[in-house]
């Protein structure tokens, strides 16, 4: 995929031949060596804008980490067997011409290193997803263990809120036969 952009870019700021970069130019205007070096100025502008338009592109894709998908994106397209080049899409098999098992040595290693990659991050991927799935489970026993807790608390609230009513009607009812038979001194306290 970064082959295609850097071909893309370069592609589109291709220079014109100089007889058709002439045609730009009024006759008669530029002497011919002031022409060729205008046509140098040109060319060297365009190879400078590919270089600037590259760097960035560069930038960005270590910025977003686009580096990474393209990377995957390329290690899919070599396990279908295109090697990015027009044309060239192999079989799967051993044989198979422009397939991984089938490139030449110079590209069949960085894309073999490649598909490596990606096969130890399927693993990883599936590793951290069976440990979100435990952890999940756990969440999930956690939370009723946690349910059953807050109802054993509200039971024992209850039953708690029962028995001292029933006390404080207890202690109400001594206090009141504690006043009826003289009690304390100084002001009632029922009545």
């Amino acid at each position: 995929m970064t082959n295609a952009f850097h071909s893309t870019v370069k592609y589109a700021l291709r220079a014109l031949p100089l007889d058709e970069f002439t045609t730009y130019i009024p006759p008669g205007m530029l002497s011919k060596e002031v022409l060729e070096a205008a046509f140098e100025a040109y060319c060297q502008t365009l190879h400078q804008a590919r270089v600037f338009i590259d760097k960035e592109f560069e930038e960005i894709c270590a910025e977003s980490l686009i580096g990474d998908k393209l990377q995957t994106i390329d290690v899919m397209c070599a396990e279908q067997g295109y090697d990015g080049h027009h044309g060239n899409h192999g079989s799967h098999g051993e044989g198979g011409a422009g397939g991984v098992h089938g490139m030449g040595s110079a590209q069949a290693g960085p894309k073999l290193a490649r598909a490596a990659t990606l096969g130890a991050k399927k693993e990883a991927l599936e590793h951290l997803r069976a440990i979100k799935r435990d952890v999940d489970e756990r969440n999930g026993e956690l939370e009723g263990s946690l349910e059953e807790r807050k109802a054993e608390a509200r039971a024992l609230q209850a039953k708690g809120v029962g028995e001292l009513g029933a006390r404080l009607d207890g202690v109400g009812k001594s206090v009141l036969a504690w006043e009826k038979r003289g009690g304390i001194a100084g002001p009632s306290l029922g009545r």
